[in-house]
């Protein structure tokens, strides 16, 4: 069994390696990846939520508008925290008493039935 796990992650790197394959490799495997994406969307989801209400906290206010948002998400996190695990943008919606943060998920559409969101009371 070792040896035949051994052969097949040989083969893997393999096609990776070639560029040709490559593209049908990463497609392959996508669907795998998607459990793995969502994990770690919905983490630094939950990061920038708890970072959203100390800012809001204290200034009593959120970033409402897109550039806005993306400004402030630059500004306290790497560039790539203003981006999902699938590359796509977070988005910010806000309400008086709550706010969501939203992905668009794997096909990377916002308004699908894949989007990730995670809600954050408001209320102090």
């Amino acid at each position: 069994m070792g040896k035949l796990f051994l052969f097949a992650l040989i083969a893997f790197c393999g096609a990776l390696w070639y560029p040709g394959t490559r593209p049908r490799v990463v497609e392959a495997i996508e669907p795998a990846l998607n459990p793995i994406h969502a994990y770690s969307t919905e983490n630094e989801m939950e990061r920038i939520a708890i970072e959203l209400l100390g800012y809001d906290r204290t200034y009593y206010r959120l970033p409402t508008d897109s550039r806005g948002f993306g400004e402030w998400l630059d500004g306290r996190f790497t560039e790539e925290s203003g981006l999902d695990s699938w590359g796509t943008p977070y988005a910010l919606r806000v309400w008086d008493d709550s706010f969501a943060i939203l992905s668009g998920g794997a096909d990377r559409e916002m308004g699908t039935p894949d989007d990730l969101r995670w809600l954050q009371d408001r209320r102090r």
